[in-house]
């Protein structure tokens, strides 16, 4: 499903050191989070962000803040996965600060993972 969804929905933009390929993040329905509760002990969510030498954030929604998505996406599995009793975890893999008191606390763990990329 996601890699379906990536395919359908990359699209390139513009960075300051050039352009990249990106994918806004997939929503979820509450529904569709449901199916998951039972095949896992804990909800892993992944926060990334595109960052580099002589870019600082920008306090908009996708950089410094988090889309509506994304927020939707925390809160929607903190609710669904809470109520089962499970953890719901959110790894950070960015190069610079982002926006976290509004959600930190609907998360059980939030893990810092810096700027991870494959080649």
């Amino acid at each position: 499903m996601y890699e379906n969804y990536i395919k359908n929905n990359s699209y390139e933009k513009s960075v300051f050191f050039g352009t990249i390929t990106t994918c806004d993040e997939m929503p979820l329905t509450k529904n569709e989070i449901e199916n998951y509760v039972d095949k896992n002990d804990t909800a892993v969510i992944t926060i990334s962000r595109i960052s580099g030498e002589g870019s600082d954030r920008k306090n908009t929604k996708g950089d410094f803040i988090l889309t509506d998505t994304e927020n939707s996406l925390i809160k929607n599995i903190s609710t669904v996965f809470h109520k089962s009793h499970k953890k719901v975890v959110v790894v950070l893999n960015i190069g610079g600060p982002i926006e976290i008191a509004s959600w930190k606390d609907d998360v059980d763990a939030i893990l810092l993972a810096w700027q991870y990329q494959t080649c």
